[in-house]
């Protein structure tokens, strides 16, 4: 596709003169020939003082040929700004016509910006014109303070790539653009690279086949039936038909959308969408409904009283609620139909979404993972890319408004998880929707907790489970990046207190000759722990330093501390089952001895999560001594470990698992909760294959395959020196082969296991944690 063309100005001496546009000294700026049909918003800036009195215009029409052309006076919306909107066929370019009024100012700006779909950055041009002879410059109005060399390189590159343009020689100009401006952000790049102009596209075995599907799906006959219910109530009309128009891209023509306005609004919106549906030949059903008038009325009855334009029963259909603002990807809805024809008849799915500025940058991406309840309840992580089948809405008593503001999503989500029916929430790891982040309207999981009527529904699902949980909401600030909105964001803490006779804990500290950390830890443990029934149990696995043993000496005289010896090589596994025939509590932790105690809550958080029936074990969040993430629980199969723990990564909310109590695969050994019974159960830790290394995942492992969930307590913060104890594995010749041989013992037992973590997107790197695989 041919993005920037210059065109000689002869051909444009066609025009009709009845259109009373002067053409003499005209400048120029094409625009392109477009592949799709769709919106546009064209805005011209007049950057110095404007003092002419004729305004800019559009013309639209086929290359060289304008008998068929349009022509658009731009309306003036500020006192040296120009905007229109105009829908352009496919092949047919775009251009802006400036009249001898504009030389008399320096230089005009012009903002080039799809609307109806998503468009890559090099459609959104900012194109800068100094006269009809000489192009100035170029900048796709990216923004990156850490590489502000990248501007000059993209400017100079389209320099070069306008030159070739005016002499007629191939100029490579796209290819030549993307290769640039691609260095000013890494998530821009990755989509263009994984998902380019549309969402779905092969993306390793988890996308397999919808690139294919996409390809394959012609008119969209045949798809599954979906209804999409937009509020637009607190919208602008231009966020409205950004919607719409991103719906009547679709490729699907199942569909009927319902249109709830305020009042006043009926004969603008009936006019405007009129005229779209017919300029995108949508052929499927568009119901306004007033609000004020329909408000209180049963959503069932709305939903089946919305016409079909398929023969299919009205339940089957799957809805969508959007707000004006909100983007759908290009085939988003064939990529939809793809997986609810797999068969897993799943009843609420959602996609991953991110955000978009005003200048068109892709920002802030929320890739999701599998469907857990307890991280959904404090942060509703899904967030509004969610669609749900009609049949199950039909089994839920709301009215319209409560249906709105993401009512239905957490009914529908909390009638599943009742149901004990959490597979039927199913996750499609494509970057489907696209949220106008200049808009602010809880579009992401962070924000949905501000909305009383959410956390009243959680609260009152959870205490007819847990009588012991308590809720409250944590601000937390939100500071994950230069294009990230600023400020607080709110989640849910939830808690579970512990009985009044809550059960002794014994903590398990392994040492040898720790005694530059092991004195911190235990005054740590005894000072802050608000928790009382417990005991402290030492193993001294043949310490030498007499400070050391003078040390324990003291120490094992305390009230609830006690020393035990272990001779022998060091092995943690053998270590810990030892430990445990040596306590007596109901549960067990083990602690490292290089930890520190920030929180004094925090062996009661966690003991009130690990009582829940459903649970199994329960982690904590580590922090390095400069308060970055070290550990939020373990990630299988990143990098050459097999395992990963958030090393290095500070806090931060654009992946909820760091901010929230949550599930995950495993925790790590460092300060790890479990019941005796278990671990007597599931026969404890592997002594013999991994007596060092991966013995924590294992027994987390085991634990899950007795149906039992492993969990990440975030309100248990500890201070962590990662292996000082031990050393660093990476450092010796006999510690590399041992984890080689411990590394391909945990291949063998748990393989399918370690290659695919159903907890951590499949879209995120296989290297590095939580990070983009550009290549």
């Amino acid at each position: 596709m041919s993005i920037f063309t210059k065109v000689p100005q002869v051909a444009y001496q066609g025009l009709d003169p009845k259109n009373k546009v002067a053409l003499t000294n005209t400048l120029f700026v094409v625009l392109g020939m477009q592949s799709l049909p769709g919106w546009f918003r064209v805005e011209v800036e007049v950057l110095g003082q404007y003092l002419g009195s004729a305004r800019p215009f559009v013309v639209i029409g086929k290359p060289d040929s304008f008998v068929s052309s349009k022509v658009l006076e731009m309306t003036k919306v500020q006192e040296t700004t120009f905007r229109t909107t105009a829908y352009v066929e496919a092949g047919f370019e775009i251009s802006i016509n400036f009249t001898d009024s504009f030389l008399l100012c320096y230089p005009p700006k012009v903002l080039f910006t799809a609307i109806s779909k998503r468009q890559s950055f090099v459609n959104r041009a900012v194109i800068i014109a100094q006269d009809k002879d000489y192009w100035r410059g170029f900048s796709n109005g990216l923004r990156s303070p850490s590489e502000k060399g990248l501007r000059g390189a993209l400017e100079v590159a389209c320099r070069s790539v306008f030159r070739r343009i005016r002499k007629g020689e191939p100029s490579g100009g796209l290819e030549r653009i993307k290769a640039v401006a691609s260095d000013f952000d890494r998530y821009q790049r990755w989509l263009l690279v994984h998902q380019g102009d549309l969402i779905a596209v092969e993306q390793g075995s988890n996308m397999a086949g919808l690139s294919e599907t996409v390809s394959s799906c012609d008119d969209g006959s045949g798809a599954t039936p979906v209804g999409l219910l937009l509020d637009g109530r607190a919208c602008t009309s231009d966020e409205v038909l950004l919607t719409l128009s991103s719906i009547f891209s679709q490729r699907v023509s199942n569909l009927a959308i319902v249109v709830v306005f305020k009042e006043g609004d009926y004969n603008t919106w009936k006019r405007q969408i009129a005229i779209m549906s017919s300029l995108y030949g949508f052929g499927g059903t568009v119901v306004l409904v007033d609000f004020r008038v329909m408000a209180n009325k049963d959503l069932s009855t709305l939903i089946d009283e919305t016409p079909m334009p398929d023969a299919g029963h009205h339940s089957e259909r799957f809805w969508c609620f959007l707000e004006g603002g909100t983007l759908l990807g290009l085939d988003l809805l064939t990529v939809l139909d793809a997986e609810i024809k797999k068969g897993f008849s799943p009843k609420v799915v959602y996609f991953d979404h991110d955000l978009v500025s005003r200048n068109g940058i892709h920002h802030s991406p929320h890739l999701k993972a599998f469907f857990d309840p307890d991280l959904w309840y404090a942060s509703n992580y899904i967030g509004r890319g969610t669609f749900v089948s009609g049949v199950l809405l039909g089994t839920l008593e709301m009215s319209l408004a409560e249906s709105l503001s993401q009512g239905a999503i957490d009914r529908a989500c909390l009638f599943l998880i009742r149901s004990d029916n959490c597979s039927s929430i199913v996750h499609v790891p494509v970057v489907g929707f696209h949220y106008l982040d200049y808009l602010n309207f809880d579009a992401s999981f962070e924000s949905n907790p501000k909305i009383p009527a959410r956390f009243e529904l959680v609260e009152r699902h959870l205490q007819e489970i847990f009588p012991n949980v308590v809720l409250k909401e944590k601000k937390i600030e939100n500071a994950t990046g230069p294009l990230e909105a600023k400020g607080e964001i709110s989640i849910f803490e939830i808690t579970y207190e512990p009985p009044l006779n809550a059960p002794k804990v014994s903590i398990i500290i392994p040492t040898r000759d720790g005694i530059d950390v092991l004195p911190n830890c235990i005054d740590s443990l005894r000072s802050k722990t608000i928790y009382e029934n417990f005991e402290i149990l030492i193993v001294d696995n043949g310490s030498l330093d007499p400070r050391m043993i003078d040390y324990l000496d003291s120490v094992s005289t305390e009230d609830s501390v006690r020393v035990v010896s272990f001779d022998g090589p060091f092995n943690f596994a053998k270590i810990q089952n030892f430990a445990l025939s040596q306590c007596d509590g109901e549960l067990v932790c083990l602690l490292n001895d290089d930890t520190e105690v920030l929180e004094g809550e925090w062996l009661t958080k966690m003991v009130g999560l690990a009582l829940r029936e459903d649970v199994g074990v329960v982690g904590a969040r580590l922090l390095y001594p400069d308060r970055t993430l070290q550990h939020c629980g373990i990630y299988l199969g990143i990098g050459e470990a097999l395992s990963a723990q958030g090393e290095g990564v500070r806090d931060f909310v654009s992946t909820s698992q760091c901010v929230a109590t949550h599930e995950v695969s495993a925790v790590t050994g460092a300060a790890l909760l479990i019941s005796r019974s278990l671990w007597m159960q599931v026969g404890g830790m592997d002594e013999i294959h991994l007596g060092v290394s991966y013995n924590d995942v294992d027994l987390c492992m085991k634990v899950r395959d007795v149906g039992l969930r492993v969990m990440v307590e975030v309100g248990a913060v500890l201070i962590h020196h990662e292996s000082k104890t031990r050393g660093l594995d990476g450092l010796d010749p006999k510690k590399i082969r041992r984890n080689a041989s411990e590394r391909a013992y945990m291949l063998a037992r748990w393989d399918c296991l370690m290659e695919d973590d159903r907890f951590y997107s499949p879209l995120y790197s296989k290297s590095v944690l939580f990070d983009l695989d550009i290549e």
